[in-house]
Parts: C-alpha cells; structure tokens; sequence
C-alpha cells in the first residue's frame, strides 16, 4: 500500500480534505484482505523505505495509518513505486499488488511517469499489479496554489526613520492566470507595505518591500498574500532580524591635526561613518 503524504492532500476539496477519504481507502483495502495475506505501508514523503513491513499484522499497518497526517514534502511516488516492488519481488504469493491513493497532483502524473512505471515494473516482475485509486469517485481536479516562497531582508543595519527593505519571491504553481494578487508586509502588527502584482500560470516574481522599524534590536513579522486557495498553509512567511544600529569601524591615519580638524585624513570618513557626531 502506497499512501501519498503530500501536502495537496490537506487541500480542501468541496469543503472536505482530501486526505480523510484517502484514509478511508486505504482502511478498507486493509480490511478486506483475508486471513493469510501480508500488507506493506510506504509513504510518498519517505518513498525509499516501508514505514511497515510486509507482514500479516494489519493492525500496525491500520495504526500508522490513524497516526499519519499530510507531510510539508511531496515526495516521489515512482521511488516509492519502485521500493514496493523490490519488497514484493522474493514473494512467492500467487498475486502481488501495489495500491497506489493519490490525488495524482505530482508532477510524474503530468510527465506520464506512472504509466512507464507500470509497464517497466510489471515487465521485470511477472504476476505484480499495480493499481492507482483516487481518494474519491475520479481524479480530482488540479489545484491552483500561490505561495510566499521567500523573504529575505537585505541589511540588517537600523538607521532611524529609513525603511528596512525586503525581496520578497512570490510563485504560482496553479495552471490559472492570477491578475491582481494583494502582498502585505506586516510589522511590529501592521501593515508596513503593500503591493498589488500579477502572475500567469506556473510563474514566479521577485518584488521588493520597504517597512520603518521603530527601534533596532530584535523585530519580527510576516509577508502574506490574498490568495485564497486550497491551501492556506502557505499564503504567508514569517521574518525574525536583529537589527544593528552601529557598525564598528577602525580608523588608522599618520597624523591628526586639531586645530584645523577638517585638514585630518578621517575627517570626512569619520562624519560620514557617524554624521551625529560634531567637534
């Protein structure tokens, strides 16, 4: 049995997850094997090893499966493919399956991947099948997904009253066009900066944005999109910085010249360096 984990699982899909009436198929596909028979479990997010063993003990395999919720990763379904057939291939069983639920939201699908796969693994092991279910009655539709995928500030130096600029990558892995996506960046529990941007279909950009912080030291807060889709996990992205509000500088000259201070080989560093400073 082959479960995939993968994070469009936890999609909510005419206002039920997906991943419940996977659950459900996989529980019943335990339950209706007979007394003799062993079962196996390999989940998509770790698909080069089996989280059970073959073994006639069902009632770990429905265990795991009671504990198991959507990874963050999505995994490989043809490695996993392949793993569970190396574990099937010394059996001498008269019918050797492997039960694949899945969305099919992974890229292999699209590529045509599995159905390779299938052919290639049932060549090499002669009597096994492979067999892929959806958790519902068809293959579900493809989901739209925008994403924050990155955040990064580019100084960590605190000057007063100037803004902290940030990059900020925005991606779609949706096959629709999005034509005015809101980004907001929050801070210290506002809105410090706002950009409207478009995306079209499987499209990324890299925006820039400015927030003032009130004081340096350690700031805090979260880039987040007006994306609502299906899945909100990853419609924002949290910053921590510690902000400096110094930069320690070593000053070497020959000479230093009091009485006409500005003739000094620093003079223009050091007020540079530190404008504040005066005589």
């Amino acid at each position: 049995l082959i479960l995939d984990d993968s994070p469009s699982l936890a999609a909510q899909d005419r206002s039920q997850p997906r991943w419940e009436p996977a659950l459900a198929k996989a529980r019943a596909a335990c339950q209706a094997r007979p007394l003799g028979d062993r079962v196996g479990l390999i989940l998509a997010s770790d698909p080069e090893r089996a989280e059970i063993e073959l073994s006639s003990n069902f009632g770990a395999v429905l265990g795991a499966l009671n504990r198991d919720r959507p990874s963050d990763r999505r995994g490989d379904l043809a490695v996993a493919a392949r793993t569970a057939a190396e574990l099937l291939r010394d059996s001498s069983a008269p019918r050797r399956r492997v039960l694949l639920i899945s969305d099919g939201q992974a890229n292999q699908f699209d590529r045509g991947a599995w159905g390779e796969l299938a052919q290639r693994v049932a060549g090499q092991s002669r009597g096994l099948v492979l067999d892929l279910q959806y958790p519902g009655p068809g293959r579900p539709e493809r989901l739209g997904n925008v994403t924050v995928a990155a955040v990064r500030a580019k100084s960590d130096v605190w000057i007063e009253n100037q803004p902290l600029r940030f990059a900020v990558r925005i991606e779609n892995h949706g096959p629709g066009e999005i034509p005015g996506l809101a980004v907001r960046l929050v801070a210290e529990g506002k809105t410090a900066a706002q950009r409207t941007v478009g995306l079209g279909p499987f499209d990324a950009t890299e925006i820039e944005l400015a927030a003032v912080f009130s004081h340096s030291g350690a700031v805090a807060g979260r880039v987040e999109v007006e994306a609502h889709d299906a899945f909100p996990a990853d419609d924002f992205r949290f910053f921590a910085l510690q902000l400096r509000d110094s930069i320690k500088a070593l000053v070497v000259e020959d000479a230093l010249r009091e009485s006409e201070p500005f003739l000094d080989q620093s003079y223009y560093l050091r007020r540079a360096l530190d404008p504040r400073r005066r005589g």
